[in-house]
């Protein structure tokens, strides 16, 4: 979260028009996260933390929210447990 909300999307936030601000470093955060299956769901994930970093100017907001949504996804690889089967069966 340091790296693409408080660097990267800082640095472009007063730079380049907010649609790239945040789209930018949501694509480059969903690289980084190499799953072919959750790019744009990562994109949107993205988006969202810039958004609750911008609103609120902390960056504890989108590393808490990270956090728990490792968290969630660690229960779930614990409990051998497909996520998109979760989704669907309403969990």
């Amino acid at each position: 979260e340091f790296l693409f909300r408080m660097c990267l999307f800082r640095y472009l936030r007063g730079r380049v028009p907010r649609l790239i601000a945040f789209v930018a470093p949501a694509i480059v955060f969903a690289f980084a996260h190499t799953s072919a299956v959750a790019f744009l769901p990562m994109i949107v994930f993205a988006i969202i933390q810039s958004l609750a970093y911008e609103r609120t100017n902390r960056i504890a907001v989108p590393m808490i929210a990270h956090s728990l949504f490792n968290l969630h996804t660690a229960v779930f690889l614990l409990w051998q447990v497909d996520p998109y089967e979760a989704v669907r069966a309403g969990l």
